[in-house]
């Protein structure tokens, strides 16, 4: 029961967006019934608390998503394989971002040395053992998390498919941000 009210109440909230969209903004609901061209490709973490395009105010259809535990690259990673190809050579997105976020789940359980589901432990390794490289002695929780979005933006500009675009479309730009969700802004790394 307590599953359909939830239910009922994601199609409840669906229908008061979909209305208000009409009435206030139709044009970008005629435009995405055309098809998409997003400017931006957004790699990010998967926890509920960072909304790619509710917190960039981003209009529907201006941004294509790929979202994993911890904002993971990992050249291995067939769903982010399939996304980078079609968001690069097919919408032909002019930005990539890595956007990584403080009080991260996934980073803080790749450092917690804890026992987790198979899936889940090999997910957090390489961040584990991407952390325990830092040079800095005792860093802070939003040093962590920056180190590790710069080393997933450093894998994302070193994967071939990102390589390819890139020297197909010089204009195209990678950058890393990071999101604090207790403030709500993003900042640039």
């Amino acid at each position: 029961m307590e599953n359909l009210n939830i239910l009922n109440g994601i199609l409840h909230n669906n229908e008061t967006w979909a209305l208000d969209m009409k009435e206030h903004s139709a044009s970008v609901l005629e435009e995405n019934g055309k098809g998409q061209s997003p400017q931006v490709l957004w790699i990010g973490c998967a926890d509920s608390r960072v909304p790619p395009g509710l917190i960039t105010e981003s209009k529907p259809g201006s941004i294509f998503v790929h979202r994993n535990i911890a904002n993971v690259v990992e050249k291995e990673d067939e769903s982010l394989n399939s996304v980078l190809e079609y968001a690069l050579f097919y919408l032909k997105v002019k930005l990539v971002v890595v956007c990584g976020h403080y009080d991260c789940g996934g980073v803080k359980a790749a450092l917690s040395g804890d026992n987790f589901t198979p899936y889940i432990n090999k997910w957090i390794a390489p961040i584990h053992n991407e952390l325990q490289s830092l040079q800095k002695v005792n860093p802070t929780h939003e040093e962590l998390i920056e180190a590790h979005t710069k080393n997933q933006l450093a894998k994302l500009t070193k994967h071939p498919i990102a390589q390819k675009a890139k020297e197909d479309n010089s204009a195209l730009e990678f950058v890393g941000l990071v999101y604090d969700p207790a403030s709500g802004k993003l900042k640039k790394i």
